[in-house]
Formats: structure tokens, C-alpha cells, sequence
């Protein structure tokens, strides 16, 4: 199967968005035979969210129909007079919602991206699209199509987890703002539109894949090797582990199942993995623990530069768990300006990377004198001789082995500041 990345599809902001949420990484076989067990067929638990609905709407109520399942998701499929009016999905919410001002209505996404609530509203969403078209400014036919892409995208996820689901319970509400809903869908349009999309998914032979996952690079040479200059350049800049597949589905050409089925190829081949992604930050203020703590100002900054954003987050997880600060950058062409600006203590590095590799960057970092004494400390899952002598001679203090190791990051943070500490500063 052949997919042409072009890069005219992308947009400079759109790839700023992968950067607000974290993600959570598993093996992408792991993550697949979960998922292959969970072929709907319409699954028994789902055949009760299915009579729950078409009760609601028999009755005619108001309010929601919740949804929950054993892996922590919960869904509310929103009602009035028995005909669906929105949907959520708590665990990628903001981010749905993100796609969708985006696909539908490009001009009003980044200005709506800012708006900000008082506090949590499970209608929050719906409320800012009740005020666009009290004011007119979206026409009619705009709200239909994001309203039923949200409603049919929460169904099939719903589909896909169906069989982990663990309580169906409907709520009877009087919600004022459901009072005069935009537009009204039918549940039976709903139900067919949702279980046909799953159907095609299960068609592809697809149902060991979410699109809700991301995918990322893990063998750039081998995928450099096997695709065109354009194509790679595109993947590239396109597939770091932070957007989802749906997200990449408006970025790229051809439907959801055809740009799924290139990238499960890729990841067959063993160009890429999958991880899933963390939703973006609520649009109200969130809280810390209190027994959460920033690292203080007098702490130590740790910088990495790998363009595995996946990497970053593990190894930043294991870095601020220290009590250091912690930053990192994805691009290694600006990485050096990144490094100059922000001063850090001690650097990690990745060895393999496009354009500028690990064995590069050190080199360039030692040639400034600012940086002449800074402990760097190379990351790379190709832990051979030649590579620990190439790394030795560009200057590099140290060599570490990946998947990072916990108490082989912290160990080698605190010996070599300790001995940075000692050493006159140039």
C-alpha cells in the first residue's frame, strides 16, 4: 500500500499542538494484543449502552447516558427529548475538541483554543458552540457536521472498548442549556453511522489499532532507506509520538483506514511504534497535590536533546523525580541556540538523529567555550565499541545505554555535577 506524505498538507500550527499533552508509552505489541481482543461484534455490554439509548429515546428524557469501562474511560452521551445533542469521552476530551475547531471551523480554532472556564463544565464545549451560533457566526450546516463527527467518533470508540465496559447508567437532568439545543440527532442515525465506521475498521483488519493512538519513528535509518527524500522528510517532521492518528487523518491525504493500514505497514517493517497520548491540559484551573513540589530555582537544569519525544518525557520523569529541572527540545538544528539560551548543568544527547547526530551536536557544544566543561552524556540504544570511541573523541563525559535506567540517569547526574562542582568554571 502506497500513501504520499506531501508535505503542503502540514501546518505550522497544527504541529505546535502535539506539545500540550503528555502521552503514556507501550510496546506497540502490547498495546495491540490488548486491543485485539476487543472486536466488538456487537458485544453483549454494548447491546445494553444500545437499549439504554433507544429507551431514552422512547421516553423522550433529558440528561446522559454514562458509560464506563474497566480500563478507567468513561463516556456521556448527552439527550434531549431522547435525540442526542453532544458526547464526551473524559480521557481525550480536550484534545477531540482541538480536532474538531480545527477540521470545521480553521479561522475560529486558535482564538477558541484560548478561551478559559471558571470551572469544570461537563458542557463546556457545547456552551462555546451555543454562543457561536446565537451569534451567528458559524452557519447551520457547520455546527450539524461537528456535532454529529463528535457524536459518531465517541460511538466508535465506545464500540472499540465495548468489551471492557463495566456500568451503563442513565441520568435524568434538566439542564437549561440542552433547553435549545443547536440541532437534534436521531439515535438510530447515530448508532448506524458509529458501528459502520467500526465495521469498515474491522474490514481493514485494523481492530488491534486505535486512532487514538500516536505513532513514532524508531528506525530512521532503516525507514530513510526505504522511502523517497520527500516522503521521509514529511514523516519526519509529521510522526513524533504527538499526534494521534486522528489528528494526522487531517493532515494527511486519503480516509482514516487507508492512513492507518500505511502506518501499521511501517510499524510492521520496524519503522515505527505506537504509544498513547495523555489528553491536553482542561481549559479551567487545575490544582497541583499539595504534596507536589517544582524543583527550586537554585536546582540544577538537566537539558535533553532527542527527537523521541517519548524518550524526553521517560527521561524527564526519571530527572525532576531527583528534585532537578528539567527541559528538553525534539529538534537537533535547534538544539545549540536552545542549549545558549537556556544554560543548563548537564546535558543527555541522543546519538541517532536526522540531520545532526548525536556524534555532531556534541562536537559543536565542546567547540564553544562556555560549554567546554559541561558533563554531556550520550543516549543510545547502539551500545557498541566504535560508537563509545566516536562518542569519547567528539567529547562526550559519558555513554549510557537506553531505555534509560533510573538509577543509572540519577547516579550519573549526581556524580558528574558533583565533579562539575569541583572543576574551576571556564
Amino acid at each position: 500500500m502506497n500513501l504520499h506524505f506531501g508535505s503542503e498538507l502540514m501546518t505550522e500550527e497544527v504541529l505546535s499542538q502535539g506539545s500540550e499533552g503528555k502521552s503514556e508509552s507501550f510496546p506497540s505489541s502490547e498495546l495491540r494484543n490488548t486491543a485485539a481482543q476487543q472486536s466488538a461484534q456487537l458485544h453483549p455490554s454494548f447491546i445494553g449502552v444500545i437499549d439504554a439509548l433507544e429507551e431514552s429515546a422512547k421516553l423522550q428524557k433529558d440528561g446522559y447516558l454514562e458509560i464506563a469501562t474497566l480500563s478507567g474511560n468513561r463516556f456521556q452521551l448527552f439527550f434531549r427529548l431522547g435525540r442526542l445533542v453532544w458526547a464526551n469521552d473524559i480521557s481525550g476530551r480536550f484534545r477531540r475538541w482541538d480536532r474538531l475547531l480545527r477540521q470545521f471551523c480553521p479561522d475560529l480554532a486558535p482564538q477558541l483554543r484560548r478561551l478559559q472556564a471558571k470551572r469544570p463544565d461537563a458542557l463546556w464545549e457545547y456552551k462555546v458552540l451555543l454562543k457561536l451560533s446565537q451569534k451567528n457566526c458559524l452557519e447551520r450546516e457547520i455546527f450539524e457536521s461537528l456535532i454529529r463527527a463528535d457524536l459518531v467518533e465517541v460511538l466508535f470508540d465506545i464500540v472499540y472498548c465495548s468489551n471492557e465496559i463495566c456500568e451503563t447508567k442513565c441520568i435524568s437532568q434538566k439542564e437549561s442549556i440542552l433547553s435549545n439545543p443547536i440541532c437534534l440527532f436521531t439515535v438510530s442515525s447515530i448508532l448506524e453511522e458509529g458501528t459502520e465506521q467500526y465495521r469498515k475498521w474491522e474490514d481493514a483488519e485494523l481492530v488491534g489499532f486505535s486512532p487514538t493512538w500516536s505513532p513514532f519513528i524508531c528506525s530512521y535509518e532503516a525507514l530513510k532507506e526505504s522511502v523517497s527524500s520527500k516522503t521521509y522528510q514529511v514523516i519526519v517532521q509529521l510522526i513524533k509520538g504527538e499526534l494521534s492518528i486522528r489528528d494526522l487523518s487531517l493532515l494527511l491525504p486519503g480516509d482514516l483506514q487507508s492512513i492507518t493500514q500505511t502506518l501499521v505497514s511501517y510499524e510492521q517493517q520496524g519503522y515505527l511504534e505506537f504509544c498513547t497520548l495523555e489528553d491536553f491540559p482542561p481549559p479551567w484551573p487545575v490544582i497541583p497535590p499539595e504534596d507536589t513540589q517544582a524543583p527550586g530555582e537554585d536546582m540544577p537544569l538537566i537539558v535533553c536533546v532527542d527527537d523521541n519525544p517519548r524518550n524526553c518525557r521517560e527521561l524527564g520523569k526519571i530527572v525532576t523525580s531527583g528534585g532537578y529541572r528539567y527541559l528538553s527540545i525534539h529538534d537537533s538544528v535547534q538544539a545549540l541556540s536552545f542549549i545558549i539560551e537556556n544554560q543548563p548543568d548537564l546535558l543527555f544527547v541522543d546519538l541517532v538523529m536526522p540531520v545532526i547526530n548525536g556524534h555532531e551536536l556534541c562536537s559543536k557544544i565542546r567547540k564553544m567555550s562556555a560549554f567546554k566543561e559541561i558533563p554531556i552524556i550520550i543516549l543510545t540504544s547502539n551500545d557498541g565499541v566504535v560508537d563509545r570511541f566516536r562518542s569519547k573523541m567528539t567529547g562526550a563525559t559519558e555513554f549510557l545505554s537506553k531505555p534509560a535506567q533510573t538509577t543509572a540517569v540519577l547516579s550519573a547526574i549526581q556524580s558528574h555535577l558533583a565533579y562539575a562542582a569541583q572543576s574551576p568554571k571556564t
